[in-house]
């Protein structure tokens, strides 16, 4: 019983992993970053902004959801 729950759960997972390489592999294809634009970001709390301005440079432009107090 334990065996099969186990095994489930590993061909569950290694679907669910194949699906996102997937998507990220179309992503990657279709997406035109050559234009110059920056990607606009929506962060929901301040932690995640400061992240995602770090990480994203000049390259992107921030908007936190939540005003800074």
């Amino acid at each position: 019983m334990r065996k099969k729950l186990l095994t489930r759960t590993a061909l569950a997972a290694t679907i669910a992993l194949g699906i996102g390489s997937f998507n990220l592999a179309y992503a990657a294809e279709t997406e035109d970053t050559s234009s110059g634009k920056k990607l606009n970001v929506m962060a929901s709390f301040y932690p995640m902004y400061d992240f995602a301005t770090k990480v994203g440079g000049d390259k992107i432009e921030v908007t936190n959801m939540v005003p800074a107090f």
